[in-house]
């Protein structure tokens, strides 16, 4: 009687192929993990994260604008002022607190620069030296407008200056970084006030 071949894998063969699977598995990781690094460090250094984290900032202090005699609303197409409520969250005091913002666009440097000033340093006449942070840098072009209805032409229209004694319905916020091409970061952003300019 004739008896047939065992079926199976020798153990060398067992080896063989587990050395080959860890070595494929180590050469994927390799790979990818260091292609993670490379997009994080690309996503840090083009300002993306910045650029959107500064736009849901904005925005929130567009959408707390209020008025204010002295510290109007006040806008060129580099340049924004206005007075808003800025949230509070301290270990004292939760809430918010009146603030003046300014951005201004400086085109030499390349940067975004911001100024806020607590009313109750304005009063107090406590502010010697404005601190100026630089919120977003490597910019390209900054560019504001503001969305309003023209009397004169009687339809709405897109504005680059704003020095009426109202707010404009809109702001169109557009930045382009010099590390980043072809693409823009355009917002707009209404302004939920009571007192818009007259119709």
């Amino acid at each position: 009687m004739r008896r047939g071949k065992a079926s199976g894998f020798t153990f060398i063969e067992i080896i063989v192929v587990t050395v080959i699977v860890m070595t494929l598995g180590a050469a994927i990781y390799a790979t990818l993990s260091r292609g993670v690094r490379l997009w994080g460090r690309v996503a840090k250094d083009s300002g993306e994260w910045k650029a959107d984290i500064w736009l849901e900032k904005m925005t929130g202090e567009l959408r707390n604008v209020f008025y204010d005699p002295q510290w109007k609303f006040r806008g060129t197409k580099t340049e924004l002022f206005f007075s808003s409520l800025d949230r509070l969250n301290t270990e004292k005091a939760q809430g918010a607190l009146p603030v003046y913002v300014c951005y201004t666009y400086d085109s030499k440097k390349k940067n975004l620069v911001a100024q806020t000033f607590p009313f109750e340093d304005i009063l107090m006449k406590k502010i010697k030296s404005p601190t100026r942070l630089s919120v977003l840098d490597k910019v390209r072009s900054f560019d504001l407008r503001y969305y309003a209805y023209d009397a004169k032409v009687r339809t709405h229209r897109w504005e680059t200056q704003w020095t009426q004694d109202c707010f404009p319905e809109a702001v169109k916020i557009t930045v382009e970084f010099e590390s980043i091409k072809h693409r823009k970061w355009i917002r707009t952003v209404s302004i939920p006030t009571e007192s818009p300019c007259a119709a």
